[in-house]
């Protein structure tokens, strides 16, 4: 199995083909856009869910897992979010 840094070493690779007008064709192709939209959405899906009560279980410790659930879920697809908005982020940390 690959580690983590190696995946990211391999991803940062491939960022510096890439020219700004690749970024921004790619940025604007139709299918860029519709995915942006649905992670968005589900994102919003999940918040509106949690306004409703929807991540209550039965005992305090399954409502902490189903929050925790949650709340990873949103936190991973935020990041999903601001790699396609910034690809180049994080890459000044390795």
């Amino acid at each position: 199995m690959i580690d983590a840094d190696t995946l990211y070493e391999r991803a940062f690779e491939q960022l510096k083909v890439v020219t700004k007008g690749d970024y921004n064709d790619w940025r604007q192709n139709p299918l860029t856009l519709a995915l942006v939209l649905a992670l968005r959405g589900n994102v919003q899906e999940v918040s509106e869910f949690w306004k409703n009560g929807s991540f209550s279980g039965e005992t305090s410790e399954q409502t902490a897992q189903l929050n925790a659930r949650a709340l990873g879920q949103v936190h991973a697809v935020e990041e999903v979010l601001e790699w396609i908005d910034s690809p180049d982020k994080g890459e000044e940390t390795e």
